[in-house]
């Protein structure tokens, strides 16, 4: 079914590569759909099983508030707003004005920096230019954008890519390095994926332990 281009419209200023993805690509995007629920297991007990990573142990079981399930009800920045890793994220996506563009897009996938990626990150640059990158709109949803990628992949179609383009026009390589997928901006700056394939109303969101800089080389402190 062809998206509605309006739909894409309210999701511009997340850039023109969103609305060009609203518009031709297929609804499902690369990723696969929800594993078929089995004999006696939840909902919320099928997308738990498709999670991975080290951290998906603390989110929330079963209907829980903020837990996989909650999650999957909601639209991406609202389900970012109800889980307790990324409430720095939330805030981060509301001052650049781009909470509401994200929950319009129709297929997403979302590298999410957890709340002490945010953390480290305003220890990295000290406490004025952390306020201050907070306080510019524009080039803080520059950053948020290369954080974004407009199809939605689930864990074997990113492997799969290998490479994929981010909303803020570069790119994002994806390995495996035993156990942890692993996500390297153009710096060369690598961010590893606490719980991955978390899924949306609309995305598919892998917490990541880095805030990703490539976008903005001007914060770039320690990164290499």
């Amino acid at each position: 079914m062809i998206r509605s281009c309006r739909r894409a419209a309210l999701a511009a200023s997340l850039l023109l590569v969103a609305a060009t993805a609203a518009c031709g690509e297929s609804a499902s995007g690369p990723a696969s759909g929800p594993r078929p629920v089995a004999t006696g297991e939840t909902p919320g007990e099928a997308l738990e099983a498709r999670a991975f990573g080290p951290m998906c142990h603390q989110l929330p079981v079963g209907a829980k508030p903020g837990g996989f399930y909650d999650l999957s009800t909601r639209p991406v920045a609202s389900a970012a707003a109800k889980s307790a890793f990324t409430w720095r994220l939330t805030v981060a996506l509301r001052a650049a004005g781009l909470a509401e563009a994200l929950d319009q897009l129709p297929d997403a996938t979302v590298f999410a920096p957890y709340d002490n990626a945010f953390d480290e990150l305003r220890d990295e640059l000290g406490a004025q230019r952390y306020a201050a990158l907070l306080a510019d709109k524009n080039g803080l949803a520059e950053l948020l954008r290369h954080h974004v990628i407009g199809q939605r992949y689930d864990r074997a179609g990113l492997l799969a890519a290998g490479s994929v383009p981010t909303l803020a026009g570069g790119q994002l390589t994806i390995t495996q390095e035993g156990g942890e997928m692993v996500i390297t901006d153009g710096s060369g700056a690598a961010s590893y994926v606490l719980c991955g394939d978390i899924r949306t109303a609309n995305a598919n969101v892998y917490l990541v332990h880095e805030v990703l800089l490539a976008a903005r080389p001007d914060l770039q402190t320690r990164r290499g």
